[in-house]
């Protein structure tokens, strides 16, 4: 079902997910998916992963990719459909994490000058 990869450098598989911080009250164990698809450290800008390490760079093995945006999970067929379910949404939290913070890196310094407001949070739901 993979089409065609333009950057093999952008796809791996198999990594324990050690560097993000948990969503949870950390009872959960680290993510390691399948497959996961991302940006080569070297796309981003310097001061991102150091910024938002724990929300963008998913391995302390620093030539993975980073800001992962797709994951691959595969169950075998006696495999619980309820885990995969699970995982699949913890997954998409992580990633839609990264994303949120990757959009708006910046934003909090110019929003705390600009107005005596403090920012509202924002909420975000994956599936």
């Amino acid at each position: 079902m993979q089409g065609t990869i333009q950057d093999e450098r952008c796809v791996k598989g198999d990594v324990l997910f050690n560097n993000m911080a948990n969503l949870t009250t950390g009872k959960i164990s680290k993510a390691k998916r399948d497959v996961y698809y991302g940006a080569r450290p070297e796309q981003t800008h310097r001061d991102v992963p150091d910024r938002l390490n724990s929300h963008v760079v998913p391995s302390t093995n620093d030539n993975l990719p980073v800001a992962p945006n797709f994951f691959v999970e595969v169950k075998a067929p006696d495999g619980p459909s309820a885990v995969a379910a699970r995982q699949a949404c913890y997954d998409g939290a992580l990633g839609a994490r990264g994303m949120h913070s990757l959009r708006t890196y910046g934003q909090e310094e110019i929003t705390s000058k600009t107005t005596s407001t403090p920012s509202h949070p924002r909420f975000i739901t994956a599936t």
